[in-house]
């Protein structure tokens, strides 16, 4: 996947909305589990992104890489959008 500028303010509001996406989504499927791994829910937002068909409003590539994932996911954390426990 290229890597775009981590910086990109409408990548970042991208990958947000489709991070906290796939964690709403994941415990929709397993409602007991308290916890997720980054790793799943990154690959979870790349593998919802490819389902899409291209006409959906929700379909504009994600272009940042996991690194730049990560990142948006501590910015989640540190803005109370998310919780974190663990490494």
């Amino acid at each position: 996947m290229p890597s775009a500028e981590a910086s990109d303010p409408t990548q970042e509001q991208l990958a947000a909305r489709r991070l906290l996406d796939a964690l709403r989504r994941y415990h929709r499927r397993e409602p007991l589990r308290a916890d997720v791994r980054v790793d799943t829910l990154i690959a979870q937002v790349h593998g919802s992104v490819d389902a899409r068909p291209t006409g959906h409003r929700g379909a504009t590539r994600l272009t940042i890489d996991d690194a730049a994932l990560r990142a948006v996911i501590d910015g989640l954390v540190k803005s109370g959008a998310m919780e974190r426990r663990g490494h």
